[in-house]
C-alpha cells in the first residue's frame, strides 16, 4: 500500500541498544507504549524533537519503531511537491490517508522546519502553506494509530501554530551528550567498527556529539586516535553562540530527552 502511492517509503527501524544516552525519551516512549493497547489510556499522537545537529534525534525516530514493535514510514514532505497548481496539497492528502488505512506505523518527518521553509516566499504561490494546513488538520483530526516523530533543527522560523498544544503531545530537546551517554556512544561504536576507543575516557571528548564520536571511530582505525581527534573540530567550538541560544529557548519550553553535564566541581587549595 505503501510503495504503490510512490509518495513514502519504508525504513528499516533501528535496535533500542543501538541508541546510546537519551533514556529520559527512552523512558517516555516505554511509559506509553501500553497506550496502544488499552482502550483507556490517551494515546500519543506526535513527538518533536528538536536539538543540535548529530545529536540522534533521526536515530530515535527509527528507534521508537523498534520500541513500538511498529514499521517505520518515512514522509519527505519536500519530494510531495509538484509543479502543477494544487497538486502538492492533493499528494499530501494522498499520503495522509494512505498513512491512516494503513495504521500502527511510525511516521518520521525528518528536518521538517527545512521542510515548511519557504511558506513565507513570494515565489511559492502558497503551495507550502497549503501543504502544511493539511499537515496539521490530519495531525489534529486523525484518529489512526499512528505516531508522528518530526526533528528539527532550528523551529524559530515555523510559525506559532505548528506548536501550539494539541499538535504534538511532548517536545523534546536533544542536547550534546554527557560523560555517561558519550561513554555508551563509545562502546557502541567501538563494537560497530572494531576501534578501540577507551570507553573510560569519554571525559575528553566532553562537547562532542555522537556524529563526531562515530567518525572519530571510524577515522582512528585510519589515522590512530590521536590523530583523528586532533582532526575533528566539534560543533560546540563552531556554533557554540548557536548551541547555547538553542539551550536557553529550551530550558522553559521543551523536555529534555537526556541529562545535562554534570558540572565540574573546581576546589582551589588554601595554603
Amino acid at each position: 500500500m505503501i510503495r504503490r502511492t510512490g509518495l513514502m517509503e519504508f525504513w528499516p527501524p533501528v535496535d533500542i541498544q543501538h541508541v546510546g544516552g537519551l533514556d529520559k525519551l527512552k523512558q517516555y516512549l516505554e511509559n506509553r507504549k501500553m497506550a496502544y493497547i488499552s482502550d483507556h489510556l490517551p494515546r500519543p499522537k506526535a513527538l518533536l524533537l528538536v536539538g543540535i545537529p548529530g545529536t540522534g534525534k533521526s536515530l530515535s525516530c527509527k528507534a521508537a519503531a523498534s520500541i513500538l514493535g511498529w514499521p517505520l514510514i518515512r514522509l519527505d514532505i519536500s519530494a510531495l511537491k509538484a509543479s502543477l497548481v494544487g497538486e502538492s496539497e492533493k499528494r499530501m492528502r494522498q499520503a495522509c490517508a494512505t498513512i491512516d488505512a494503513f495504521g500502527q506505523a511510525v511516521v518520521w518527518l525528518d528536518e521538517i522546519d527545512k521542510s515548511f521553509s519557504g511558506m513565507n516566499s513570494q515565489n511559492d504561490s502558497g503551495t507550502t502553506a497549503g501543504m502544511f494546513g493539511t499537515f496539521l488538520t490530519w495531525l489534529q483530526e486523525t484518529e489512526a494509530p499512528v505516531l508522528v516523530m518530526a526533528t528539527a533543527n532550528d523551529i524559530s522560523g515555523l510559525p506559532p501554530e505548528f506548536l501550539r498544544a494539541g499538535r504534538f503531545d511532548a517536545l523534546f530537546f536533544v542536547d550534546l551528550p554527557n560523560a555517561a551517554e558519550r561513554s555508551d556512544i563509545i562502546t557502541i561504536m567501538n563494537k560497530r567498527y572494531g576501534s578501540s576507543i577507551p570507553a573510560d575516557q569519554a571525559e575528553q571528548f566532553q562537547g562532542w556529539t555522537g556524529a563526531e564520536l562515530e567518525q572519530l571511530a571510524k577515522d582512528s582505525l585510519f589515522d590512530g586516535l590521536d590523530e583523528a581527534a586532533a582532526t575533528i573540530v566539534p560543533l560546540s567550538k563552531t556554533m557554540k553562540e548557536q548551541i547555547q541560544a538553542l539551550r536557553d529557548w529550551a530550558r522553559t519550553r521543551a523536555r529534555r530527552a537526556n541529562a545535562a553535564e554534570e558540572a565540574t566541581q573546581k576546589v582551589r587549595r588554601i595554603s
